[in-house]
């Protein structure tokens, strides 16, 4: 098929949609579609047909017609949410991949199209969201989730992010090796870095207290751990070398844990027995 073809998804619309890459290089199809659908689902396209707005896309131009140039690196995936806008659902597949549905969330949100094709989402998600918490790729489901109100989802994949986040050296973030979205990285600064910053400084200062109880008691002769005799002098030590190796294996005080997810934390600490 040469492109650009033409895709009629209302075979009666009166507006022309050319879908381009973003430097607009390659025009990838063209969506026949109904303004007045499109502006329903979307405040961008009801600005962008609205005469008084003055934009050119407004004008009908001499084939009686309105164009628009649509910027969209995946013109099947800007057909499918244009079906569902115009109530064709039964012309979309099943189900997606996630990383279709993580693209497809970019179209929605430039376009301001998620609550008109929320339906749709949830209907994907219920396929796609993992019950294993460790199956879950949580850098895309917390952009997916943002855009198309997932609460739940949100809510269990903040709760994990705190967990597996790590900041790169240009101050960027990622969850398991994926990066974030861009638009999220406020949101990783802001929320998820606190949170678990907080977290770590919790788990060091109660590093330093417990080398603090083992120093103190060592000093005066006596034993924290509840042995008899020569048995809690020698779990004392192991403890305190425990602890002393943990500092030096994380750097304390002068420690830089940003290349560490709090995980990655909580599994050093767990090396070190409890008595």
């Amino acid at each position: 098929m040469t492109l650009p073809f033409t895709l009629r998804v209302d075979d009666e619309g009166d507006t022309l949609v050319t879908c381009c890459s973003e430097k607009c290089e390659i025009d990838l199809g063209i969506l026949q579609v109904s303004s007045k659908a499109v502006t329903l689902a979307s405040p961008v396209f009801q600005a962008m047909l609205n005469p008084s707005r003055g934009f050119k896309e407004s004008q009908i131009a001499e084939d009686g017609i309105r164009h628009i140039r649509l910027i969209t690196d995946d013109f099947n995936l800007t057909t499918i949410v244009m079906n569902i806008i115009h109530h064709k659902n039964s012309r979309n597949p099943d189900s997606i991949s996630l990383e279709e549905l993580y693209r497809l969330t970019d179209i929605c949100d430039y376009y301001q199209v998620q609550e008109a094709i929320g339906p749709a989402v949830c209907n994907w998600v219920n396929h796609l969201w993992p019950l294993e918490k460790e199956l879950r790729d949580c850098a895309r489901w917390l952009w997916i989730a943002k855009v198309f109100k997932l609460e739940n989802v949100f809510k269990e994949c903040v709760q994990t992010s705190v967990f597996h986040i790590r900041m790169t050296s240009t101050m960027l973030y990622t969850i398991d090796e994926v990066s974030l979205h861009s638009a999220m990285n406020e949101f990783a600064r802001d929320v998820l870095w606190k949170r678990r910053e907080k977290l770590v400084s919790r788990l060091i200062e109660n590093s330093e207290a417990k080398v603090r109880t083992y120093q103190e008691s060592l000093s005066k002769n006596q034993n924290v751990c509840k042995e008899d005799g020569a048995t809690a002098c020698e779990c004392d030590i192991t403890q305190l070398g425990s602890l002393l190796s943990l500092k030096l294996l994380i750097g304390y005080p002068e420690a830089n844990l940003d290349d560490f997810s709090l995980m990655e934390v909580c599994d050093i600490y767990k090396n070190i027995r409890s008595y």
